[in-house]
């Protein structure tokens, strides 16, 4: 072989040498990074639905006060209003003068009367009635009235708390004014008067929820009609009748009479208006819606 020719093969051969060798190695594997671990978080349960806050109900609905009610009666240029409680009906009248003759106890000249049909109170002693007298024609027809007059003049001037002895009245009575508990002052729409409640008799009777009752005495401000009223009245403190004294001995009851009145108004006194039959702030409440003309 020739120089040239040994000179290639050399090189030839070597890298034959190379190729089978990396042959035999096989190619290198790739390193392969572990896969990092992520944490996902687990997913967030929904937020609990919350109910919208209710408002909160409203007050129950309260009717408006209703305004007292009140029958209106006119009379003879008299008006008036009364709690049907009083009455089924209330009615008016001209009564006649009656002149000594045919009145003992007091003449009395022509003159308004009103009468209550259906009264809580019925069979007792009196009947309940409200007088309206023209002053004029009552002092003509009998002069007697006008000390009365005088003296009601004087006690609505003053007005004391608790007026000293017999509170004056009409009509005349032929008897005595025993006693006088819740005594006040009322105004009416043209005039004042005194109201209280009274009994009278003629001798020392217990008082009792047959003969007691609620009266006004009162006159117009311009001095021309005097105002009278008498209107049963009771209380389940008092005796149906005055048949019987406390304690069964009528000497002990006349001779204990001072102290058994003076504890029977305080008692009386002390009583609520709603308490009596008939209550007597509807009584006042009707004396004070008159008005004479």
């Amino acid at each position: 072989m020739s120089d040239y020719r040994l000179k290639l093969a050399v090189p030839l051969l070597a890298l034959f040498i190379l190729v089978l060798g990396g042959l035999a190695c096989g190619p290198a594997s790739p390193t392969v990074q572990p896969t990092p671990t992520v944490f996902v978080p687990p997913p967030s349960p929904p937020p609990a639905t919350i109910p919208p806050t209710q408002p909160p109900p409203p007050p129950p609905t309260v009717p408006p006060t209703q305004p007292p009610v009140c029958a209106t009666v006119s009379y003879g240029g008299v008006t008036l209003c009364y709690d049907p409680a009083l009455a089924s009906a209330v009615t008016g009248e001209t009564v006649p003068a009656e002149n000594i003759a045919d009145a003992p106890w007091g003449a009395t000249p022509e003159h308004v009367r009103f009468s209550f049909v259906g009264y809580p109170l019925s069979a007792t002693f009196h009947e309940p009635h409200i007088y309206i007298y023209p002053i004029a024609d009552f002092q003509a027809i009998n002069p007697g009235v006008t000390q009365t007059i005088a003296a009601l003049q004087q006690l609505l001037a003053q007005r004391p708390t608790i007026p000293s002895g017999s509170i004056p009245f009409l009509p005349i009575f032929n008897a005595a004014q025993l006693m006088r508990a819740q005594t006040g002052y009322l105004d009416f729409q043209n005039g004042s008067g005194v109201r209280f409640l009274t009994q009278y008799d003629q001798a020392s009777i217990p008082i009792n929820s047959n003969e007691m009752f609620y009266t006004f005495q009162g006159l117009t401000t311009d001095g021309a009609y005097y105002v009278a009223a008498v209107l049963p009245t009771a209380h389940p403190t008092l005796p149906a009748d005055g048949s019987n004294p406390p304690g069964g001995d009528w000497e002990a009851f006349a001779n204990n009479w001072d102290s058994y009145i003076l504890a029977l108004v305080a008692q009386l006194d002390a009583a609520p208006a709603a308490t009596f039959t008939p209550d007597l702030s509807l009584l006042d409440g009707m004396m004070e819606s008159l008005l004479v003309q």
